[in-house]
């Protein structure tokens, strides 16, 4: 479940001069404006009265001094049929970079992770944007980043005192009912039995100290071996999880109102992730092998404890009936991932597998969401047709859950600083297990124009 809108807007606050400042260099070093409309082409449960938003957009590097660098990637959105506003610092960074030594100061994705991007890993090494839906944009980790090269060996660490939780999509509270205007949040349930007998349920959402949720601590390293033709790498690092969990407890149930109140309170819980992974380059073709397990359980001594003692106690919350079950689940998930890619003519064409190697048998519930992908591939292909016509589809299918997805994209860049976009989203979920299940309902086709200064 996420946040309540109030945490989100005094959270947010750390950003609002990151995306200020962004703004203003956009306006002298290069902007994008976009405009999109997009069309449903069925009905989902859940539908907002959003199709159309008015976008500001930036990614570019700064060259302030020899070796020196700052480098800005934010998005602004605004709906303009329900004023909704939000936006997404993607990147924020002062960058130093000699011969052997990088170091980089702010936030920045991090790259030792191959392929979690491509599948919207939500408990990957960096948050997703949460902009769209299918979108693979993500939001990096605030702290101190640094590399220092020692021949074929590179050192990798991370360190911070900051954490900044994912803001999109957003959310907010209101007399009880956990709400948001976008179609792509999994929303708690509205309902629910107890002993037979139908129930609503009424929210209470208690709101943490700003401190609480921005003062965490993480830390990171990793090593790579560089060869020729590859490289392998390893990494393990202790974070705090990209979203923010909710711990619920049942405060009594009303009969006479068919009413059920539940107290729920957003926290931090860290996780510790390690991982793994090979690239090796046969003639044209590109390989990937990568492994990565996840536990949302560990700790890493004293001054890294996630939560104290009396925490972890009300962590595991239990309510238990017949018909009614409030039960925390915190599992290890482990991964595998494939990948080939390699560039043919004008076009870059990929596959990719993915399957989940640790038995997650949960589905949504108050606390996490079910799992995204049980044995999955994806095939995707990119082509710069002509140097103004582009056309890219990705088709990814879940062997498991009989899941397909399709997001395809075209467009044309006119000479005079324009482009036009038209695009696809389509999605089948015939199992209400998947995670997907919620979205089978959300087909859309959109249009896009764009205009770059």
């Amino acid at each position: 479940m996420n946040y309540h809108k109030s945490l989100k807007r005094r959270v947010s606050l750390l950003l609002c001069l990151l995306s200020l400042t962004t703004t203003i260099l956009a306006s002298e070093h290069g902007i994008e404006l976009n405009l999109h409309r997009f069309q449903r082409l069925n009905t989902p449960q859940f539908q907002t009265r959003a199709q159309d938003w008015f976008g500001i957009g930036i990614d570019r590097t700064f060259e302030l001094a020899p070796q020196k660098t700052l480098k800005l990637n934010g998005e602004s959105r605004y709906y303009r049929t329900d004023g909704n506003f939000i936006y997404s610092v993607a990147e924020a960074y002062w960058n130093y970079k000699d011969r052997r030594n990088e170091l980089t100061i702010g936030r920045r994705v991090v790259d030792w992770n191959p392929g979690e991007a491509y599948w919207g890993l939500n408990n990957g090494l960096n948050g997703r944007q949460g902009l769209t839906l299918l979108g693979q944009e993500q939001e990096g980790l605030t702290g101190l980043h640094f590399n220092r090269k020692m021949g074929d060996l590179r050192f990798k660490f991370f360190m911070s005192y900051i954490f900044v939780p994912g803001l999109n999509p957003d959310t907010s509270y209101e007399n009880g009912e956990v709400k948001s205007r976008s179609e792509w949040v999994r929303l708690p349930p509205k309902r629910t039995t107890f002993r037979d007998v139908p129930l609503s349920i009424f929210y209470k959402v208690e709101i943490p100290d700003l401190d609480e949720i921005v003062f965490k601590r993480s830390l990171g390293a990793g090593l790579d071996f560089k060869w020729n033709s590859g490289l392998i790498s390893v990494f393990a690092i202790y974070k705090p999880e990209n979203r923010l969990r909710a711990n619920a407890l049942v405060e009594g149930i009303d009969t006479e109102k068919s009413q059920v109140v539940i107290k729920a309170e957003p926290v931090v819980n860290h996780h510790v992730m390690i991982g793994a992974h090979i690239i090796q380059k046969i003639e044209e073709v590109t390989l990937l092998a990568a492994i990565d397990v996840t536990d949302p359980n560990a700790t890493i001594g004293k001054d890294f404890d996630s939560l104290d003692p009396v925490q972890l106690r009300e962590t595991n919350r239990v309510f238990e009936s017949d018909d009614f079950v409030i039960l925390p689940s915190y599992d290890r998930e482990s991964t595998f991932r494939l990948a080939a890619t390699t560039q043919v003519a004008r076009a870059r064409v990929g596959a990719s597998f993915i399957t989940l190697l640790s038995k997650n048998t949960r589905g949504d519930d108050f606390f996490t969401d079910t799992v995204k992908w049980k044995n999955a591939f994806g095939l995707y292909s990119d082509l710069q047709i002509t140097e103004e016509i582009f056309f890219a589809i990705d088709y990814k299918y879940d062997v498991t859950r009989k899941d397909e997805i399709i997001k395809t994209e075209a467009s044309y860049t006119f000479p005079q600083g324009f482009r036009f976009l038209i695009g696809a989203e389509l999605l089948k979920s015939p199992r209400n297990d998947s995670y997907w299940s919620v979205y089978r309902a959300n087909d859309t086709i959109y249009g896009r124009l764009s205009a770059y200064f």
